[in-house]
């Protein structure tokens, strides 16, 4: 490629201005040559510069183009990208991160970025600022970023130093991924797995709860049958009596704590009634009255008429004790007030949160009951925990407490909640299905007059525990019945086949390591349809007679149980008895 400076050109020009200055004449004109390669010279320049100029516009368009689809990508990437200065000021933002903060880009320029941030993640926000140029492993964090509604969306944050030329400050170059469903994801998780361990739980300690109350209600049961056998010896010493009196009392409050136990389990009461429970309450109340200290007052609230649930009054009165003790420990002997209130009303998932458990009410008519006292009250933590069986502030546990009111009252289908604050103290509401008025009122049962056993036949008792199998036979035995004893369900069904036409009826046990009774009492069935067969156990009917399918017991009885039940139920029975 030819080339020509610019002092050839400059000099070039110079002689032709000389040349038409001075006319042509032939010395000159021996420069002609010259001056027509100079003139190709130029030419060919100025292809050559319009050659460059072409190839110019291309590399402009070019970079044009390569430039908007940066930008493009710059501002429309799935992340956000931001540029920032060491002072925290924003000195570019893609249009993703301005989406994400719901705000125009031009409105984030210049700011600070911690001015987006939310207050409780700002701190780790400057930590990781001051330590990204030093250390590497802290360049990242999930903040939390205030969008311009006030709503909070969650973005890991990861921050990349930049360094340009000494005369140019170094900035920081980060991205932005929203994680907000992901956290979502995370703490939904967490929560799903908390319920799972709550509710692994709670199985638990019913199965303990029930184990328990199963084996100590077969325990119980010996002890009241001996306590009633002997209280029939005519020969018996008057202080001795009053010993057999005083043992038979604490078994039957035994028996009580064993019930309190299996209602823990959440299921329903075995003799349901109908219960005016303002009426009710009013009666508990006027007794727990009397037990208060002076500086403490109870006041009532009762409805202005009668508020009919389904339920077990004991029950019923076993929750209010358990809440109005809870009331009086936390106010102390300090003066304060309980107030209790009843009330019936509308409720729904819309009126009410979830219980204490997470059950949303289901929309019907319930009877509220209200406790609210001027206690302590309890922090949150507290508060989570208060329903778990044996737990208490105090130095030893107290018993169930709350988890037998929430077993109870979720026994009835009710629901349980519970408002605490630390200084201001605590309300608790008890929300029990509404039943139809009680027209009629039930009669208290009274033993049936015994009469003699019949002429013939046995009563086949199977049962693994020797001892209650004793009490069993020794009470038959004493109205003049057979008894013939089986320890197991195994052979049980042996001896039945074996002596059929003697037994006119089975007791049988539901728990039975060999062979349970539901697979006992169908095998007996298989061998006689018309069976008649008494269950027993120490165990709920719910958690029993519900588990029979195929074949149903014609009654059920549990332990523990007075002479008198055992010899009603055995009457039920068999007919003539």
């Amino acid at each position: 490629m030819h080339s020509i400076s610019k002092s050839s050109i400059e000099r070039l020009r110079e002689q032709a201005e000389q040349f038409l200055k001075d006319g042509f004449s032939p010395q000159k004109l021996q420069h002609l040559e010259q001056i027509k390669d100079y003139i190709h010279e130029l030419q060919v320049y100025q292809v050559e510069l319009e050659m460059q100029a072409d190839e110019l516009r291309k590399t402009q368009e070019e970079l044009t183009v390569s430039r908007d689809e940066y930008s493009g990508l710059y501002d429309r990437a799935p992340i956000g990208y931001l540029t920032m200065d060491f002072s925290g000021i924003l000195l570019k933002v893609n249009q993703t991160f301005a989406d994400m903060m719901q705000i125009f880009p031009e409105n984030l320029y210049r700011k600070p970025l911690s001015q987006f941030i939310q207050q409780q993640d700002q701190s780790l926000f400057f930590t990781i600022c001051a330590k990204a140029p030093h250390s590497e492993r802290f360049r990242s964090a999930e903040l939390g970023f205030i969008r311009r509604d006030a709503t909070i969306f969650y973005g890991r944050l990861d921050i990349t130093l930049i360094n340009h030329h000494r005369s140019t400050p170094s900035h920081y170059r980060l991205t932005v991924v929203d994680v907000t469903e992901k956290r979502q994801t995370e703490q939904e998780k967490i929560r799903l797995e908390t319920e799972i361990l709550k509710f692994q739980k709670e199985d638990s300690l019913k199965r303990l709860a029930g184990g328990i109350a199963h084996n100590f209600n077969n325990l119980l049961t010996v002890i009241m049958g001996n306590l009633e056998l002997a209280h029939e010896d005519k020969h018996i010493q008057p202080q001795t009596l009053q010993s057999l009196d005083e043992a038979y009392d604490a078994s039957t409050k035994a028996a009580k704590l064993s019930t309190m136990m299996l209602s823990y389990l959440g299921f329903p009461p075995t003799k349901p009634q109908r219960i005016d429970v303002s009426q009710s309450l009013e009666g508990i109340l006027g007794v727990l009255k009397s037990t208060l200290h002076g500086l403490l007052r109870l006041t009532y609230l009762p409805s202005r008429g009668p508020i009919w649930v389904t339920g077990d009054p004991t029950q019923l009165a076993q929750i209010i004790n358990n809440l109005i003790a809870n009331s009086v420990e936390a106010i102390g002997k300090d003066a304060g007030t309980i107030r209790v209130r009843v009330y019936e009303d509308e409720f729904s998932s819309r009126n009410l949160p979830p219980s204490v458990h997470g059950e949303r009410v289901q929309p019907g008519h319930y009877a509220c009951i209200e406790i609210t006292d001027s206690g302590c009250g309890m922090n949150s933590k507290t508060l989570e925990k208060s329903i778990d069986p044996f737990f208490t502030t105090h130095f030893t546990g107290r018993g169930l407490g709350l988890s037998a009111v929430w077993g109870i009252v979720h026994a009835h289908g009710g629901y349980f909640y519970i408002e605490s604050s630390p200084g201001v103290g605590t309300q608790v509401k008890i929300l029990l299905p509404t039943a139809l008025p009680q027209h009629q009122a039930s009669l208290p049962y009274r033993p049936p007059p015994r009469q003699h056993s019949p002429t013939h036949g046995s009563i086949l008792f199977i049962d693994d525990d020797q001892i209650v199998r004793k009490i069993g036979k020794l009470i038959l035995e004493e109205e003049g019945y057979a008894v013939i004893e089986a320890q197991g369900g195994k052979e049980g069904v042996a001896i039945f086949r074996e002596q059929r036409q003697e037994i006119l009826g089975v007791i049988l046990d539901f728990a039975m390591p060999d062979q349970d009774g539901i697979i006992t009492l169908n095998k007996l069935r298989a061998i006689d349809a018309n069976l008649s067969v008494l269950l027993v156990s120490g165990y709920l009917k719910e958690q029993t007679v519900d588990k029979f399918f195929n074949e149903q017991p014609n009654g059920f009885l549990q332990k523990p149980f007075s002479r008198d039940e055992f010899l009603q139920a055995v009457a039920e029975l068999i007919p003539g008895f």
